[in-house]
């Protein structure tokens, strides 16, 4: 991955659910730049989530833009503050 992102500096990542937490935390832990990270049907947005991962704090992961797409009706997913 680390590798891509190097030679695509316009790479757009997307993560839906549990794979929303994995992009969340490579980016973040191997310090990686993406240009835009999608995250669907996240659950970072859940207090344990939130305060195991500090999201999105100090340490919000390297990338230009970050949306993140909930449905009121997941119990899973909800909005992510500091976007």
């Amino acid at each position: 991955l680390k590798g891509i992102l190097k030679e695509h500096p316009d790479a757009i990542i997307i993560g839906h659910s549990l794979g929303s937490v994995v992009a969340y935390e490579t980016l973040k832990n191997f310090d990686l730049k993406a240009h835009t990270l999608f995250t669907l049907g996240s659950p970072l947005s859940k207090f344990t989530v939130k305060k195991f991962l500090r999201v999105p704090e100090k340490s919000r992961p390297n990338v230009v833009n970050w949306f993140n797409v909930w449905s009121r009706f997941d119990l899973i997913s909800g909005p992510i503050e500091g976007l």
